[in-house]
């Protein structure tokens, strides 16, 4: 259930005990959700950000260095006589 309070929205939150007839009701400020979303995105973001051009630079080196071979054999055959293949 949204309340507004002094102007600002809040959540509430209630909980009844119906064996002891109790009651308790919780007040949010609304913007606490879109806060704690915002915090947790920029947590994984950010170290995305970062993490992903060194992923992309660690895969460009080893694909090269496991290309290597390929191409020292692809040396190796061009520069052999055509009558020698």
């Amino acid at each position: 259930m949204d309340i507004t309070l002094g102007g600002q929205m809040y959540h509430s939150f209630t909980l009844r005990d119906t064996s002891l007839g109790n009651t308790v009701r919780v007040f949010e400020p609304a913007n606490t959700r879109s806060d704690l979303v915002s915090g947790v995105a920029n947590c994984i973001v950010r170290p995305t950000l970062v993490a992903l051009p060194v992923l992309a630079l660690l895969v460009w080196l080893s694909i090269g260095w496991s290309l290597a071979p390929l191409r020292t054999l692809s040396g190796a055959i061009r520069s052999r006589d055509i009558n020698r293949l």
